[in-house]
Protein backbone atom coordinates (compact mmCIF):
# COMPACT_ATOMS: atom_id res chain seq x y z
CA UNK A 1 0.00 0.00 0.00
CA UNK A 2 1.71 3.00 -1.24
CA UNK A 3 0.86 6.06 0.73
CA UNK A 4 0.05 9.55 -1.19
CA UNK A 5 2.66 12.83 -0.80
CA UNK A 6 0.12 14.25 0.92
CA UNK A 7 0.58 12.68 3.90
CA UNK A 8 3.48 14.75 4.93
CA UNK A 9 6.30 13.21 7.18
CA UNK A 10 6.27 10.64 10.08
CA UNK A 11 6.93 11.55 13.66
CA UNK A 12 7.20 9.06 16.80
CA UNK A 13 3.57 8.73 18.19
CA UNK A 14 3.95 7.49 21.93
CA UNK A 15 1.35 4.87 23.32
CA UNK A 16 -0.31 7.60 25.46
CA UNK A 17 -0.91 9.90 22.74
CA UNK A 18 -3.23 6.87 21.07
CA UNK A 19 -7.04 6.95 21.76
CA UNK A 20 -7.92 3.13 23.37
CA UNK A 21 -10.07 2.64 19.64
CA UNK A 22 -6.14 3.93 17.81
CA UNK A 23 -4.83 0.97 19.87
CA UNK A 24 -7.40 -1.46 18.81
CA UNK A 25 -6.31 -0.82 15.29
CA UNK A 26 -3.25 -1.21 15.65
CA UNK A 27 -3.82 -4.47 17.26
CA UNK A 28 -6.10 -5.66 14.52
CA UNK A 29 -3.83 -4.73 11.98
CA UNK A 30 -1.68 -7.48 13.26
CA UNK A 31 2.10 -8.43 13.64
CA UNK A 32 2.88 -8.54 9.59
CA UNK A 33 1.34 -5.87 8.63
CA UNK A 34 2.94 -3.86 10.55
CA UNK A 35 6.24 -5.27 9.92
CA UNK A 36 5.76 -4.62 5.96
CA UNK A 37 4.71 -1.11 6.79
CA UNK A 38 7.86 -0.44 9.04
CA UNK A 39 9.91 -2.29 6.43
CA UNK A 40 8.12 0.32 3.49
CA UNK A 41 9.06 3.21 5.58
CA UNK A 42 12.80 2.30 6.33
CA UNK A 43 13.05 1.49 2.57
CA UNK A 44 11.91 4.90 1.26
CA UNK A 45 13.65 6.67 4.37
CA UNK A 46 10.90 7.70 5.70
CA UNK A 47 12.02 6.81 9.07
CA UNK A 48 15.53 5.68 9.99
CA UNK A 49 16.52 2.43 10.83
CA UNK A 50 17.74 3.94 14.61
CA UNK A 51 14.32 5.17 15.39
CA UNK A 52 12.39 1.94 14.59
CA UNK A 53 15.21 -0.04 16.11
CA UNK A 54 14.57 2.16 19.64
CA UNK A 55 10.60 1.86 19.75
CA UNK A 56 10.42 -2.18 17.83
CA UNK A 57 10.13 -3.15 21.41
CA UNK A 58 7.11 -1.73 22.72
CA UNK A 59 5.37 -1.63 19.47
CA UNK A 60 5.72 -5.52 18.74
CA UNK A 61 4.74 -5.49 22.34
CA UNK A 62 1.15 -3.79 21.59
CA UNK A 63 0.89 -5.70 18.74
CA UNK A 64 1.56 -9.04 19.78
CA UNK A 65 1.17 -12.32 17.82
CA UNK A 66 -1.90 -11.28 16.01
Amino acid sequence: MKLPSSVGSYRIIRQSELTEEQLQILRRAGRERVLERLCALVGEGRVSLSVVQARYGALMSEVGDA
